[in-house]
């Protein structure tokens, strides 16, 4: 999993996965060296939990056609409790926009923290189809890589994976405040619980997200 080098997989590792090449992770649980609170390096594996990242074309219905159109660009955040499709869906919707399949090419910047969606990069390709306009930003933190897109990339929509956590909560903001919509997925079992997520209540009042 690790290439025969832990120690150049520890950031991930101390995350509590590693991925793999085509956009598959591996959960991995095991011992860890804690210092102040946080994990500061990860020691000795003892359970592997593998997903497989699968590419399956039309997973998204008619949602880009039924969401978007040629001159609406809503933000829209995908919800569902784990291992329910999330990323499948958000990717095979990420790859359609960018074609065309809503009336018009959406220029898309995809924030990639996990190499899920795009699947990393081999030889300077996304492994896995995200469509022909669209800007992949793998191995970036949440945060930071919508930060850089919102300033360099000029997205007609920011996609990102699994947001809800604090450290990303301001780029959100900040996107809304730039007029860029999003379209992103977050973990919750209903919408009830999603909304109860501290930092969709930030989202709630700045109007975030049009449709979830």
């Amino acid at each position: 999993v690790c290439g025969y080098s832990m120690q150049s997989c520890q950031y991930e590792l101390t995350r509590g996965f590693c991925t793999l090449p085509g956009g598959h992770r591996v959960g991995i649980a095991g011992t860890v060296v804690a210092e102040g609170g946080g994990i500061r390096s990860f020691r000795e594996p003892l359970c592997l939990n593998f997903r497989i990242a699968r590419q399956l074309p039309g997973a998204a219905g008619d949602l880009p056609q039924r969401l978007y159109s040629a001159d609406r660009t809503p933000s829209v955040l995908l919800a569902g409790p784990p291992a329910s499709g999330k990323t499948t869906v958000l990717r095979d919707m990420v790859r359609r926009l960018s074609a065309g399949e809503a009336g018009r090419r959406c220029q898309i910047a995809a924030v990639d923290e996990r190499g899920e969606l795009g699947g990393g990069l081999d030889a300077g390709e996304a492994s896995l189809d995200l469509g022909p306009c669209t800007d992949l930003l793998s191995g970036y933190p949440k945060g930071a890589g919508m930060e850089i897109a919102l300033r360099t990339l000029s997205p007609d929509i920011l996609a990102c994976d699994e947001i809800g956590g604090e450290e990303e909560a301001g780029a959100v903001l900040d996107s809304v405040s730039a007029g860029v919509p999003l379209l992103a997925t977050i973990h919750g079992s209903s919408p009830e619980a999603v909304l109860r997520r501290p930092a969709m209540r930030a989202f709630r009042e700045a109007e975030v997200f049009d449709l979830m």
